[in-house]
């Protein structure tokens, strides 16, 4: 045809506007911005700040924030493993505050947010439930990434 372009530059132009589109939803995935009023109505004020000073003790950013709370709603443990930390171990350390739930809830929540600042790599939730709950991971995996989007705007 006359004065049509050709078929080539069309595909150039679709697969540039797609690498665009992926990379804006990449960064609105990375750049989490955190729900905390969801959070509060699932965990209550008095869990939402004590585990919101836990993550900013330990340095992490806002998805890894995001990550400790899904964990915290995933796990849902009473005291002391709130956190699901060392609970198929008898006498772990995470778990020496039983009767004391505030500093059992931030013992758990310790050493939850050490295990995602060492451990966890942004954008690889599979490898990291591997890690965090080796024996149902692929459950744990899809619960926590419903959480997570829960917790994000």
């Amino acid at each position: 045809m006359i004065g049509s372009k050709p078929k080539g530059d069309k595909m150039r132009k679709l697969l540039c506007a797609l690498v665009l589109v992926l990379f804006l939803v990449g960064v609105g995935i990375t750049e989490a911005a955190i729900d905390w009023g969801r959070i509060e109505d699932t965990l209550g004020r008095w869990e939402m700040n004590i585990i919101s000073n836990v993550a900013k003790e330990n340095g992490l950013n806002e998805e890894q924030t995001i990550l400790l709370f899904a964990i915290r709603r995933v796990e849902n443990g009473e005291t002391p493993i709130e956190f699901g930390v060392g609970q198929d171990i008898k006498r772990h350390p995470a778990k020496r505050y039983p009767d004391d739930p505030e500093k059992s809830l931030r013992t758990q929540a310790r050493w939850a947010a050490g295990t995602i600042k060492k451990r966890y790599v942004s954008g690889y939730i599979s490898r990291f439930a591997r890690l965090y709950c080796p024996k149902n991971w692929q459950a744990w995996r899809r619960m926590v990434q419903t959480w997570r989007v829960e917790y994000t705007l």
